[in-house]
């Protein structure tokens, strides 16, 4: 109930009665990475002062971290793309980003943005690893696929590359070319988000609430009307309409305070799974990368798991960079998952016998 109130509260329009149970409200933002989005519903309701003055301040200052951080991912953002302009490469941000650039979010604080995701060409990578490098970001090389290249750091920002955004029912990529021919890019981006939520991640809590309210604003939007009827085109192509749909259709009954299947499932896509529920999610999305997926995303996920990059090998097993150690490691690779998946599915057992 905390959830579906909490919900409710960030996403109605127009006034809201106040919250009945704030603290529950706090620690329930909190495991859903919702708490500078619960002080800008508060501020604009006219609601802070009903709070406890250290609770007020808890939300105030994760608002502000949070503001803080976008600024950053959004300066970061326009260097990035400028220095890869004057190399001839285009890049478009993706996620958190391209809605704040687009004006579709403006409460910086309001979203949690962790990382920068940047669309590029793969024909453009070189140019893009180096100017980044140039421009002080630096790599591990570890991590990253199959989804985007390693993550690149500099400081408190970090830059996740991406070559394609989804993928069609064929297999076929889109990535930056196919945003560029689109007319609204904003449903490009959207149908990123949903394709993100249910195919390309392990879905998540925090992740399941930051996509539905990326959709409430979007749905609010000035141009909303043709950026769904083209999110819906492309969405189709992916597989992933019946999902836009879902999600539309679960923030439309949150927007006016009524509850419907889409509702129900919503939440209980938010409750915290259990250790089964987790493998249920786990096992879930390998299955549909090995057996609903095209071949190249099959081919790089199975890649990801049994023969990782050389760093990501050593980060995982904290090995000095150049051991001989790692070749053994890549060896023992499959016994070690499958110690790690019986281990798992053991504390399942006890968890459900204990239940």
């Amino acid at each position: 109930m905390e959830t579906e109130a909490l919900l409710r509260y960030l996403h109605a329009g127009g006034q809201q009665p106040a919250l009945d149970d704030l603290a529950g409200a706090e620690l329930e933002a909190r495991r859903l990475e919702l708490e500078g989005a619960l002080y800008a519903a508060l501020r604009a309701r006219d609601h802070l002062g009903l709070a406890p003055e250290a609770l007020a301040q808890r939300l105030r200052r994760a608002h502000a971290e949070a503001a803080v951080h976008n600024l950053s991912l959004v300066g970061a953002s326009s260097e990035i793309r400028a220095a890869l302009a004057a190399r001839g490469v285009d890049a478009y941000a993706l996620k958190g980003v391209s809605l704040l650039e687009q004006g579709v979010i403006t409460n910086l604080g309001a979203r949690t943005c962790v990382d920068l995701d940047l669309l590029t060409r793969p024909a453009d990578r070189a140019k893009v690893v180096s100017t980044l490098r140039e421009l002080g970001f630096e790599t591990s090389g570890a991590g990253g696929a199959p989804k985007h290249l390693p993550d690149f750091v500099r400081g408190t920002v970090i830059v996740e590359v991406h070559e394609t955004a989804f993928w069609g029912r064929d297999g076929r990529r889109f990535g930056l070319d196919d945003l560029k021919a689109e007319p609204e890019p904003l449903a490009f981006a959207l149908v990123h988000l949903v394709h993100h939520m249910f195919v390309s991640s392990i879905l998540e809590p925090p992740l399941a609430v930051k996509t539905l309210a990326d959709v409430v604003e979007i749905a609010r939007f000035a141009r909303a009307e043709e950026v769904l009827s083209r999110a819906y085109r492309l969405a189709s192509l992916c597989r992933v309409g019946r999902e836009l749909a879902f999600l539309l259709d679960a923030s439309r009954a949150f927007e006016h305070g009524t509850a419907n299947d889409s509702t129900r499932r919503f939440l209980e896509a938010c409750r915290e799974p259990t250790e089964l529920g987790w493998l249920m999610r786990i096992g879930g999305f390998y299955w549909n990368g090995l057996f609903h997926s095209p071949p190249w995303f099959r081919r790089d996920l199975v890649a990801s798991v049994l023969a990782p990059s050389r760093a990501s090998m050593e980060r995982i097993y904290g090995l000095e960079p150049s051991s001989w150690w790692v070749y053994p490691a890549y060896l023992l690779r499959p016994v070690h998952l499958t110690a790690r998946a019986l281990q798992r599915l053991t504390r399942a057992a006890r968890h459900l016998r204990r239940s």
